[in-house]
């Protein structure tokens, strides 16, 4: 688990960093920057719902929802502030993605091995 933590870690420092300077010079954030925060924010705003209904997950889904209504807006209202993806950023977001369906992967096959099995 640490271990994937710390892979997530160097997966986004070259993203934020590279985000950080291409905002520097050009004012601007890139398309979809506002939908990734109105996600984030919903999912906060979904884990008290879930605990509050002592399910979870469903509360996260509500929140992913909210978020993505959120960050829709918010992406329409500053639709004038956005810039497109470099090619640097669509490489970087690739590995990205790369990295989370790997770890998906690896925590499907953890949690069939462990339920195959037994171990709790």
């Amino acid at each position: 688990m640490l271990l994937l933590l710390a892979g997530g870690i160097l997966v986004m420092i070259p993203t934020y960093r590279l985000q950080q300077k291409l905002y520097k010079k050009t004012g601007k954030h890139p398309k979809g920057h506002y939908l990734n925060l109105g996600i984030a924010i919903g999912i906060v705003l979904g884990m008290p719902i879930g605990i509050s209904l002592d399910i979870f997950p469903i509360g996260i889904a509500v929140g992913l929802a909210l978020g993505t209504a959120i960050g829709t807006a918010m992406e329409k209202r500053h639709e004038n502030e956005l810039r497109p993806l470099t090619k640097e950023e669509i490489g970087l977001k690739r590995k990205s993605q790369i990295y989370l369906l790997a770890a998906l992967a690896l925590g499907v096959i953890a949690f069939a091995v462990i339920f195959l099995f037994g171990f709790f």
